[in-house]
């Protein structure tokens, strides 16, 4: 099961987060030590500090059976978001995340209304899978489920039957080992 998030939404999934809209929006997404992912979809100060509240929660849950951060992404168009909200180093920050962070700069591939991102684990200690498209040019089928949104749990909508959108192309990928021109590595400050 996956989870689609829509702004200020957050959820922990075994297998993908899905990113709609990321205009002005930042998809936060962290790599768990068992290969879950954890994620926010965030869009400006105030609702990033509350969806990370929400993130912190889960990651105090799970950290009980001995499930850590191991890795952390942020996707989305970083000029436009880093003007209402914090930057690589200080969403590293408040999350406890101490490590590498890597980042899709969604403006690279000029989206006019903003991009899909989807990310999808490969398991423990191996990158996820990240795939985009200009958002214009997707449709998604939706799903309900549930979702940590504002202080509480709301539904949130997963993509339909086999992870696929609906009357679109295949998304684009970028490589399995991230090293490409389109993933900056922000290391942390000394």
């Amino acid at each position: 099961m996956g989870a689609y998030l829509d702004e200020d939404m957050v959820a922990h999934e075994p297998d993908f987060i899905a990113y709609p809209h990321l205009l002005v929006c930042m998809g936060v997404t962290l790599l768990m030590t068992d290969g879950s992912l954890l994620g926010a979809h965030v869009v400006e100060q105030q609702s990033q500090d509350e969806a990370f509240a929400g993130m912190q929660e889960f990651m105090r849950t799970i950290a009980l059976a001995g499930i850590t951060p191991d890795r952390l992404y942020l996707t989305g168009n970083v000029g436009i978001h880093v003007q209402s909200a914090d930057n690589a180093h200080g969403k590293a920050r408040k999350l406890g995340y101490a490590g590498i962070v890597y980042v899709f700069d969604t403006s690279l591939i000029k989206p006019k209304d903003g991009t899909f991102v989807m990310l999808t684990s490969k398991g423990p200690g191996v990158h996820p899978t990240i795939q985009y498209k200009r958002n214009e040019k997707v449709k998604i089928a939706r799903q309900e489920g549930m979702a940590y949104r504002m202080g509480k749990f709301r539904k949130h909508y997963g993509l339909g039957a086999g992870h696929q959108m609906v009357g679109t192309s295949k998304l684009n990928e970028l490589t399995a080992d991230l090293h490409c021109n389109k993933i900056t590595e922000v290391h942390p400050p000394h």
